[in-house]
């Protein structure tokens, strides 16, 4: 059985992650409670990271008007997205906030491997997930509310997340740059 400070540690980094992704991209953007339901028909985005000592998947269930907002554009708000562009969209979402996870998890000296991403449009999500313990956080983004679920299975029980010392993210803090 995993300790529950880990699990908790894994929370806060979650929903600090999910923050730091979304709220750029809102005008308004909150934490709110489980009782606001999705749609089934809701898009579902999952994206799997692991190492030996631990394996996690994320899952981000948006509304497809959430998707469309958040899409990037070259300028203005952009009405209409096609489908197999909100599915990319979806994956790359998952993308963005697995490498915050990770990057994150550096810190702790958790090193995970991440795998691809996959999307689904009117699936279940309890079998879209694997087994584990389930963080799920629910947000609103411009009064629309999104799902994002990390399933966290820890393979070694000792497993800890104390930031080691002498952690240096060097520069850019992890951020990719572009020539």
């Amino acid at each position: 059985m995993a300790n529950q400070s880990t699990i908790d540690r894994f929370g806060e980094i979650f929903e600090s992650c999910c923050c730091e992704l979304f709220e750029p991209m809102a005008v308004s953007f909150t934490r709110v409670d489980p009782g606001e339901h999705l749609d089934e028909e809701d898009p579902i985005g999952v994206l799997d990271a692991g190492s030996q000592d631990v394996e996690i998947t994320l899952c981000l269930q948006l509304p497809m008007h959430v998707l469309s907002l958040t899409y990037p554009s070259s300028g203005g708000t952009i009405t209409n997205v096609s489908e197999e562009a909100l599915e990319d969209w979806v994956a790359e979402l998952c993308n963005q906030l697995i490498g915050k996870i990770k990057n994150n998890l550096l810190k702790f000296g958790v090193r995970m491997n991440i795998g691809l991403p996959s999307a689904y449009f009117g699936a279940d999500l309890a079998e879209v997930l694997p087994q584990g313990t389930q963080l799920v956080y629910y947000f609103s983004i411009d009064g629309e509310v999104l799902a994002a679920t990390l399933v966290v299975d820890i393979k070694d029980d000792g497993l800890v997340l104390q930031e080691e010392s002498g952690f240096d993210e060097g520069p850019g803090g992890g951020e990719l740059e572009l020539f």
